[in-house]
């Protein structure tokens, strides 16, 4: 079972807000395949996850990580998945 796994990590105070997202979704939605969940290391170290099980074609895309707090925002987002079914391989 393909699993894809982003992990953003931020050095920032006050405590910021972080997500992953799909460019062009809006966000991402969590379903019985995916998770989002979020760590504080301390001294300011901030981790997000999204964990995406059973990874299909539709997951491929663009994704971004964000954080935010009262001192501003900021974006990476070039991280690019590919899937690839088994009915697309050619064997020779």
């Amino acid at each position: 079972m393909p699993v894809f796994r982003i992990e953003c990590e931020v050095d920032a105070w006050p405590i910021p807000s972080m997500s992953i997202g799909k460019v062009g979704s809006g966000g991402f939605s969590q379903s019985g395949r995916s998770s989002m969940k979020t760590a504080i290391f301390g001294n300011g170290k901030f981790r997000v996850q999204l964990l995406i099980r059973n990874v299909q074609a539709e997951d491929s895309g663009n994704y971004y990580c964000k954080a935010n707090n009262t001192h501003g925002n900021d974006t990476m987002s070039a991280i690019k998945l590919t899937v690839i079914s088994p009915s697309e391989h050619v064997s020779q």
